[in-house]
């Protein structure tokens, strides 16, 4: 359960709004998070064929599939009194509720204060998985519910955007999980026809050629936009699909490593990442 505090200011964010837990001073009711209830982390998968080999069973490479937040919330009319009245109570749980029926087709987020003075962290493209279980016990009403993203971790709420243009820089990843990140590769006053992004300290490199079949220049002024997560490239984000250029022997749409990542382009490019942490 590698989310460990549960004490702090929440945000539920969908397009509906944002629902603020753990926050005394918001009028619609105290949203408390019990602890006892909670869990997050990412989920693993394919671990170990047992099928035997000439040496018995094999380990395989160990892969994290995305990130499951599980929140037991106590519903109260401010920090000190549960909530009693019917109206109070069925208004939470309709607001709660329609925020997570919400997200049973599009995504929301969670957002959190881990404690300790660090940066708020974000839980991102997070949909439904258990719509809430709702409890009586001693007059206190809870629900317990579930939501998923794809993402194996969670990332700080602020973004950074470093610029690397025809040069080397370190890039720290002060997390605990390796961070996939975006770049935006600018073509400047005239096209683009090939570029490389390469992470000395891991030592694999992305290489995109124009030249190659199917490959296509990026004009003067434009940028191509790659996102190492999910294994894309656009033209200016959301245009021309510019992939046939990518050199896929040589190439890896690779993340930035837990700690320093020495970094080096021969474009334009900017970086756009957070620390992940598991």
């Amino acid at each position: 359960m590698p989310i460990g505090y549960f004490d702090g200011r929440w945000d539920l964010i969908s397009d509906l709004g944002t629902l603020p837990l753990n926050d005394d001073e918001y009028a619609g009711g105290f949203y408390a998070i019990d602890p006892t209830g909670c869990s997050g982390g990412p989920i693993m998968r394919a671990t170990v064929d047992n099928v035997p080999q000439a040496d018995g069973s094999i380990l395989h490479n160990r892969f994290l599939t995305g990130y499951q937040i599980t929140l037991k919330i106590d519903l109260y009319e401010n920090s000190q009194v549960a909530a009693c009245e019917s109206g109070l109570v069925q208004s939470m749980i309709d607001n709660l509720s329609r925020h997570l029926q919400y997200m049973l087709r599009e995504q929301g987020r969670l957002t959190f204060d881990p404690g300790g003075g660090l940066a708020t962290r974000l839980a991102d493209e997070l949909q439904t998985l258990l719509m809430p279980e709702i409890t009586v016990e001693d007059g206190l009403t809870s629900l317990r519910f579930q939501v998923d993203g794809p993402f194996p971790y969670v990332y700080d709420f602020e973004q950074t955007e470093t610029v690397i243009n025809s040069t080397t820089d370190i890039v720290t990843n002060t997390g605990s999980a390796p961070f996939y990140p975006v770049w935006r590769v600018y073509a400047g006053g005239s096209p683009l026809t090939d570029f490389t992004l390469a992470n000395a300290t891991t030592g694999l490199n992305f290489i995109w050629d124009s030249s190659l079949p199917g490959g296509t220049a990026i004009p003067a002024g434009e940028y191509a936009e790659i996102d190492t997560f999910r294994n894309v490239m656009y033209l200016n984000g959301d245009e021309d699909n510019l992939k046939a250029g990518i050199d896929i022997v040589n190439s890896q749409f690779w993340p930035l490593d837990v700690g320093a990542n020495s970094i080096t382009t021969d474009a334009n490019a900017h970086l756009l990442w957070q620390p992940a942490w598991v």
